[in-house]
């Protein structure tokens, strides 16, 4: 894996700045990560830098911008974007992956969770 957090979900944007479309919702994206700051870290990944060939080759079909969230822990597999290239749904879209990170604790099994090895400390 290329992207990966032990304990956050990462977004990623495969950008080119060389495409117009991409620095035209660069802003929308930036305006996302303000918005999800501490909750889903966003970074950008230039393709058409050559140091990023692999991961661009990889994770792209050579259309830009393409956006992925690679799941927080190992051995997740990224889930890809296929909405539109705005805030809101950049956000919403983020949100809508965080219910696997969510644990429902009762007062019968807080003690359980809480001890857990799973846990970030």
């Amino acid at each position: 894996h290329i992207i990966s957090d032990e304990f956050w979900p990462v977004m990623v944007n495969f950008f080119k700045r060389s495409c117009k479309h991409c620095r035209n919702v660069e802003k929308e994206y930036e305006a996302a990560a303000t918005a999800m700051n501490g909750i889903v870290a966003f970074t950008a990944i230039d393709c058409d830098d050559d140091e990023n060939l692999k991961a661009c080759e990889h994770y792209t079909d050579k259309k830009y911008p393409r956006y992925f969230l690679f799941p927080a822990g190992n051995n997740r597999r990224p889930v890809f974007y296929r909405y539109q290239d705005n805030t809101e749904d950049l956000i919403s879209f983020a949100v809508g992956t965080l219910d696997r990170y969510i644990a429902h604790v009762t007062p019968t099994t807080v003690a359980k969770f809480v001890n857990s090895t799973n846990m970030p400390r």
